[in-house]
């Protein structure tokens, strides 16, 4: 390659050294252009509204803390206070389901179980979490078979009532699978406990009714053997009663037949005193003393 080959290419690398300047300087001014803000004012008022709105929901959520936390606190020892945390039921967005169930927990302690009921299931209506769930559950559960007067179960009434209402709180247990509806497969201990609990009290209540039950089929049973005995009794009375008429009917007609035998042989006798002796009553007669003959007092001659 000689001395002008050299320069030339020299040169041309040169040209292009220029050329991939400028269109690296080009690039980044367009780009500087594409990212610059039109309305900065604008856009600092946006961030300054997103901030004041997180600023909003992080002193909501600090509120609600700690309004929780010294719920606990005096709940745990015992002062049940329910004015501040009923007032987390009006703007209620983060956990929906807590303060209901808190205050389910303040009427269960006051043993009001109606509305601990209430307020438990409200709880569930704001769909908990799962590891929430549960709990919430067990204690529904609970307030339902607390509403169940054991040492009164003296009507019929009454005993259904009280097991359809463990039926029902059976059924609580095993829904959403807190525990297992046949086997123990739940996904909570306490709910199986619960649930075996709840079985026990439903096999003593229903093992009186069942015996009551069997009592009631026997019962009918036996009054239906009975009508039955009657019933045949009374059919063989009837075909006695039956029987004693023909034997009544074979009777009188013997009789009538005997009575019938007697007048005529009557008849007959006193038909040949007549040819024999003549008509007592003309005073003639063939030789005869003009005697009749004593009568019994039946009548027949002797």
């Amino acid at each position: 390659m000689d001395e002008k080959e050299k320069i030339t290419n020299v040169a041309l690398d040169a040209e292009d050294e220029e050329i991939k300047k400028k269109e690296a300087a080009e690039a980044a001014k367009k780009k500087k252009k594409r990212f610059r803000l039109k309305h900065p004012r604008r856009f600092m008022v946006w961030i300054d509204l997103v901030g004041l709105l997180l600023l909003a929901v992080g002193l909501y959520l600090g509120i609600r803390y700690f309004i929780n936390q010294k719920f606990i606190s005096a709940y745990e020892s015992g002062n049940y206070e329910t004015e501040k945390e009923l007032s987390l039921t009006n703007i209620n967005l983060v956990e929906p389901y807590l303060p209901y169930y808190n205050l389910g927990n303040v009427a269960y302690q006051e043993e009001d179980y109606t509305r601990a009921i209430a307020y438990y299931k409200q709880a569930l209506d704001q769909d908990p979490p799962k590891y929430k769930e549960c709990p919430i559950r067990i204690n529904l559960a609970l307030s339902l078979i607390k509403r169940i007067d054991f040492n009164d179960l003296s009507t019929e009434k009454k005993l259904n009532n009280a097991i359809q209402t463990l039926r029902t709180a059976r059924t609580i247990l095993t829904a959403h699978e807190c525990a297992g509806p046949v086997e123990d497969d739940g996904h909570s201990p306490e709910a199986e406990q619960l649930k075996h609990d709840i079985d026990e009290m439903l096999k003593k209540l229903q093992e009186p009714q069942d015996q009551q039950d069997q009592q009631e089929n026997n019962d009918q049973d036996d009054q239906q053997d009975q009508n039955k005995d009657d019933q045949n009794q009374e059919e063989e009375n009837t075909t006695e009663d039956n029987k004693e008429t023909d034997e009544e009917r074979k009777t009188r007609e013997k009789l009538e037949e005997q009575q019938r035998n007697n007048q005529q042989q009557r008849s007959n006798e006193q038909r040949e005193y007549e040819e024999k002796y003549g008509n007592p009553s003309n005073g003639g007669g063939n030789g005869g003393d003009g005697m009749q003959p004593d009568l019994d007092s039946s009548g027949k001659y002797w």
